[in-house]
């Protein structure tokens, strides 16, 4: 299995990557959930460095797509939704864990990011920890597509 990293970072810290073991081995476990990579360096492999470096020079909803894809798809083995072809119409549980040719499995996406640089002053309801990266991340997009004289 390839190692996780963030669709906008190739390089992960080590609070990532004991965060990501420790997720994987006591709640996300393939026991419960189908684990499907979708990120960048699953994608494009040993290109990624190069990619992600050309994507952050580019602007637009079109790198978008690809900067802020998330690591991971997943699949709950126990939970299905209503589909076509069920006669239920409200989402089951099941006690055993289901296969993958079932219909129906709730899916979500996953993006491990960690911030080293953490913000001083809090703000009302979001830890400091994540401050960094998510202002980092919401002023490139506000700058992108806001005009000048904003």
């Amino acid at each position: 299995m390839p190692s996780f990293t963030s669709g906008g970072f190739t390089r992960r810290s080590s609070r990532t990557e004991a965060f990501i073991k420790s997720v994987e081995a006591n709640i996300l476990t393939p026991e419960l959930y189908f684990n499907i990579p979708t990120g960048i360096e699953y994608r494009l492999g040993e290109e990624a460095t190069r990619v992600h470096e050309l994507l952050y020079r580019s602007m637009g909803p079109t790198t978008d797509l690809l900067r802020y894809f998330p690591d991971n798809l997943y699949l709950d083995r126990r939970r299905q939704l209503p589909t076509w072809e069920t006669e239920w119409t409200t989402p089951q549980v099941s006690p055993e864990p289901l296969d993958i040719d079932a219909t129906g499995l709730f899916s979500f996406f996953v993006e491990y990011k960690y911030s080293d640089s953490e913000r001083r002053a809090p703000l009302k309801g979001v830890e400091t920890q994540y401050i960094g990266i998510i202002e980092r991340e919401a002023w490139l997009t506000y700058q992108r597509l806001t005009p000048g004289n904003a």
